[in-house]
């Protein structure tokens, strides 16, 4: 049987927004021990504080300004309106390449474009990803909690 506390939405929202976050916060931390062990190198030592501190407070702040209104939009409204919203977050980073590209001093190479769509297909995945874990978790918290209600609700033998 869950905690009461666990049954009150908010507490769930929050489970997921702290779930979302942690996976958020664990992918460029691994992504910059990787860059250390492949290349040999471990930066400055403020980095592995700099890093992490980082990691978490981006993660906080998209499973808190994006995720959370998204998932609620999506138990009230459209299920579709989400992915839709979510989706249109590729739009401003294909805008963000398209600017880069008009700024640089001489015509970006094909290399330089294909790094920077690469980079920007990167950070979409990254935030569809993030997307789909709280939403994991948001479906886990609540199966737990009503699958719980059903077994007390059973007759006994």
């Amino acid at each position: 049987m869950p905690p009461p506390l666990l049954e009150r939405k908010a507490v769930q929202n929050l489970l997921a927004v702290l779930g979302s976050a942690g996976f958020l916060a664990a992918v460029p931390i691994l992504f910059y021990v990787g860059m250390m062990v492949w290349y040999e190198d471990m930066g400055g030592p403020l980095n592995l504080v700099i890093v992490p501190v980082g990691s978490v407070f981006l993660g906080l702040v998209i499973s808190i300004t994006l995720y959370l209104p998204l998932s609620r939009l999506r138990e009230h409204r459209s299920r579709i309106l989400s992915w839709i919203v979510l989706g249109s977050a590729s739009l401003p980073v294909g805008f963000w390449v398209y600017l880069i590209s008009l700024h640089a001093p001489q015509a970006p190479t094909r290399d330089q474009l294909f790094t920077l769509i690469l980079m920007s297909g990167g950070f979409y995945l990254y935030l569809l990803f993030g997307f789909l874990v709280h939403l994991l978790w948001l479906a886990g918290l609540r199966w737990w909690v009503n699958r719980s209600r059903s077994v007390e609700t059973q007759p006994q033998h």
